[in-house]
C-alpha cells in the first residue's frame, strides 16, 4: 500500500468520480472507465480543494515563467464552473464563451468585458484528442483574444495534450493523469488488480487510436493541400474560355467523349449527330471527307445548328502540317471555311512552332516590328495579331497531334518529346491529341485509340479506365467503337429499314455506354476539376456566345427566307391560276350549256309556228 496519502484521489474514490466500465467518448472511442467531472461539481468540499488546486498551479506557473494575462475562460461547457473557482480565486476577470452565438440578445460568441488583444488563460475539465480545446483556441483568436496558457484538471494521456502544443503553440499544464490516479487506486486497494488492468488496457489503446486518428488526420489534411494544389494548377482550364467551357460541358452533360465522325457523306453525318449529339461534347470530323457537299455555306449553318442544339464543340482533324503562309491560306481562304466553324483544328508537330510563332505573333503598325520576319517572302504579307482566330476566343484555337494510335507510323518517342518542349515553350496552343497525357502538362488532352471491345489489332487500343485514369487524358476520342454499329437507313427498303432501326438502337447503347464510363473514369481522375467546375455556372452563356447567328448563317437564313416567300408566292400565283382554270372550265360547261338549250328552244319554236306546214308536208 501507498504511504503518501493524496486528499484529492481519495475523494476520487469516495465519491465515485472514476467510472470503471464500459463507456463511448464524445469523439467516439469506446474505453473502460470514464472520468466523470459532474460528481466533482456535485461535492462542495470536492469543487473548493479542487478549485485551489488548479488555482494555486496556475499562479506558480505563471509567475515562474512570467506569463502575463487578462482572463480566465473554460472551455463550453463543462469546464465552465471550474474557470470560475480559479476566476475568483485569482481574483481575475471571467469570460464567458459559447460553442456558437444566439440568436438572440446581444448575439455574441463571447460574453465580458475585454479589449482585442486581451491575454487569456483557458481552462478545461477533461482531455482526450484536445479537439475542444484546439477549437476554443481558434474561436478566440479570431476574435481578437490571445491564449497564454491552458491548464487541464485531467489528462487521459491519449496524446491530445501534446497536440494542442504543437497545432496551437501554447503551453498546456495538467493537474492530474490517469496513470497517477489509477496506480494510487490500486495501491490503496480502491480497486482490484483487474479493474486497474482494464484502466491500463485503456489507456494503451486510446494512445493507438489517437495516433491512427493523427494519421488520418495528416492524411486527409495532405490530400485536401494537394486538391486545392491541383486546383491551382488548372488555371490553364479556367483561364481559357473555349477549355473551361470545353469541361463545363463535360460536367453538364455528365461525358467525357468526343465523336470521331468518320463517315463520307455529311447526310449520314446529320443522321448520326442528331442521334447521338446529347451525349458527347465534341466532335471530332474531316470536312473534305464528305462527298455530298455542294455549298458549303449551307454546311456551316447546318453544323453550327447542331452544336447549338446538342451543345456539343467541333473539332475539324484537319492536322496541318505545311508551311506557315500556306497553312494560313488554308485556314482562312480555302472553301471549307475552317474560320468561321470549326473550335478547334488539328497540327502535326512537323512545322508547327514555326506556324504557331506566325498565327500568334504581335500586331504589327508595319512589316518592320514583325518579330516572325514572315513577310520576307511575301511583300503583301500583313501579319496581325491571332488572324487566324478572326479576334473570337471561341474558334480555330491549334490542337496539337503529339501521338496517334496507328502502329505502324514515324512518329518515335524523339518526334513525341519535341512536341511536348513545344507546348511547354507555347501558350497558345491547350488542347493536345495525346496517348500518354501524363507526360503533358498544363494542357486539356484528348486521346484516341480507346475502345470498350477489342477490335482492329494494328491500332494502338486500350480501355477507358486506363485511357483517362492511368494514362492522365481528359476526354476519349471513338470513332469506329460506335460507328460500326450504325448502319444508314433506306426507306425504300422494309426489310433493311426493320435491320436498320435495331442497329441504330445498339449504336445508341454503345454511345451512352462510352459517355457513361468515361465521365465514371473523368470523376475518377478529376473530381478536385469537377468541384471547381460547379462554381463555373456560365456554360450555357458561353455557348449562346459560341453559336450566336453569325454572318454567314444569317445569309443562309435571308436566302431560306427569300427562298420561302418565293415560294409561297408561286404557290399564291399557281392557286391564282388553278382558280382561273376552274373558273374557265365553269364558264366553258355554262357556255355548253346555253348553246344547247337555245338550240332546242330554237327548233321547238320553229316546229311550233310551222306546225302545219310540217303536217302537210308529211302527209
Amino acid at each position: 500500500m501507498s504511504t503518501t496519502s493524496n486528499p484529492f484521489f481519495d475523494l476520487i474514490s469516495e465519491n465515485n468520480i472514476i467510472d470503471i466500465g464500459p463507456h463511448t467518448l464524445k469523439n467516439g472511442d469506446k474505453v473502460e472507465y470514464y472520468f466523470n467531472t459532474k460528481k466533482i461539481y456535485s461535492n462542495p468540499t470536492t469543487l473548493d480543494y479542487i478549485g485551489k488546486i488548479m488555482s494555486n498551479t496556475v499562479k506558480t506557473y505563471t509567475e515562474d515563467d512570467d506569463i502575463d494575462y487578462n482572463h480566465i475562460i473554460g472551455v463550453p461547457y463543462g469546464a465552465l464552473p471550474l474557470a470560475t473557482l480559479i476566476s475568483q480565486n485569482l481574483k481575475k476577470p471571467l469570460l464567458f464563451t459559447r460553442k456558437e452565438p444566439k440568436s438572440y440578445g446581444t448575439q455574441k460568441l463571447i460574453e465580458g468585458n475585454y479589449e482585442i488583444g486581451d491575454s487569456i488563460i483557458l481552462v478545461e475539465d477533461v482531455i482526450t484528442s484536445g479537439s475542444s480545446i484546439i477549437e476554443t483556441i481558434k474561436k478566440l483568436e479570431n476574435n481578437g483574444l490571445i491564449v497564454s496558457l491552458v491548464v487541464v484538471l485531467f489528462n487521459r494521456q491519449t496524446g491530445g495534450l501534446l497536440d494542442v502544443e504543437e497545432q496551437c503553440k501554447v503551453p498546456v499544464i495538467e493537474i492530474y493523469n490517469i496513470d497517477k490516479i489509477s496506480k494510487y487506486l490500486k495501491n490503496n486497494n480502491y480497486i482490484n488488480e483487474f479493474d486497474y488492468g482494464k484502466i491500463i488496457s485503456s489507456i494503451a489503446i486510446e494512445k493507438k487510436n489517437h495516433m491512427n486518428n493523427l494519421q488520418i488526420r495528416k492524411q486527409t489534411l495532405d490530400n485536401e493541400e494537394k486538391r486545392l494544389e491541383s486546383i491551382k494548377n488548372y488555371d490553364y482550364i479556367m483561364n481559357n474560355p473555349l477549355e473551361k467551357l470545353l469541361m463545363g460541358l463535360v460536367v453538364k452533360k455528365q461525358s467525357a467523349l468526343c465523336l470521331s465522325l468518320d463517315v463520307d457523306k455529311w447526310e449520314v453525318g446529320k443522321k448520326i449527330l442528331n442521334l447521338c449529339g446529347e451525349y458527347i461534347v465534341m466532335v471530332k470530323l474531316h470536312v473534305d471527307l464528305f462527298t455530298d457537299i455542294i455549298n458549303i455555306d449551307l454546311f456551316i449553318k447546318e453544323i453550327r445548328e447542331l452544336g447549338r442544339k446538342h451543345q456539343f464543340l467541333i473539332m475539324e482533324d484537319i492536322k496541318l502540317a505545311d508551311v506557315d503562309k500556306i497553312t494560313h491560306k488554308k485556314i482562312n481562304n480555302s472553301f471549307f471555311k475552317y474560320h468561321t466553324w470549326a473550335n478547334y483544328l488539328t497540327i502535326h508537330g512537323l512545322t508547327s512552332k514555326s506556324v504557331v510563332d506566325s498565327l500568334t505573333c504581335e500586331k504589327l503598325v508595319n512589316k518592320e516590328s514583325c518579330t516572325c520576319k514572315n513577310y520576307e517572302d511575301d511583300d503583301n504579307y500583313n501579319c496581325r495579331t491571332n488572324h487566324y482566330m478572326d479576334d473570337n476566343i471561341f474558334y480555330n484555337k491549334l490542337s496539337l497531334v503529339t501521338d496517334m494510335n496507328q502502329k505502324d507510323s514515324f512518329i518515335n518517342d524523339d518526334y513525341r518529346e519535341q512536341c511536348r518542349n513545344l507546348l511547354k515553350q507555347n501558350d497558345e496552343i491547350n488542347c493536345v491529341i495525346s496517348q500518354d497525357g501524363n507526360k503533358i502538362t498544363n494542357k486539356v488532352k484528348l486521346t484516341p485509340g480507346v475502345c470498350i471491345d477489342n477490335v482492329d489489332g494494328s491500332r494502338n487500343y486500350r480501355d477507358i479506365k486506363t485511357a483517362i485514369e492511368d494514362d492522365g487524358n481528359h476526354i476519349i476520342i471513338v470513332g469506329s467503337g460506335i460507328l460500326q454499329y450504325y448502319e444508314n437507313q433506306e426507306e425504300e427498303d422494309t426489310k433493311k429499314s426493320k435491320d436498320t432501326k435495331d442497329n441504330n438502337i445498339l449504336f445508341m447503347e454503345y454511345v451512352q455506354k462510352y459517355a457513361g464510363y468515361s465521365y465514371y473514369s473523368f470523376k475518377s481522375k478529376y473530381n478536385d476539376l469537377i468541384i471547381k467546375l460547379k462554381d463555373y455556372d456560365n456554360t450555357d452563356r458561353a455557348l449562346k456566345d459560341l453559336y450566336k447567328i453569325d454572318y454567314i448563317e444569317t445569309k443562309i437564313i435571308i436566302k431560306e427566307t427569300k427562298l420561302e416567300l418565293k415560294e409561297k408566292q408561286l404557290n399564291i400565283t399557281e392557286k391564282k391560276l388553278n382558280d382561273n382554270i376552274e373558273e374557265f372550265k365553269e364558264d366553258k360547261e355554262n357556255m355548253y350549256k346555253n348553246q344547247f338549250y337555245t338550240l332546242i328552244s330554237m327548233i321547238a319554236v320553229t316546229f311550233y309556228f310551222n306546225y302545219n306546214s310540217v303536217i302537210q308536208y308529211l302527209l
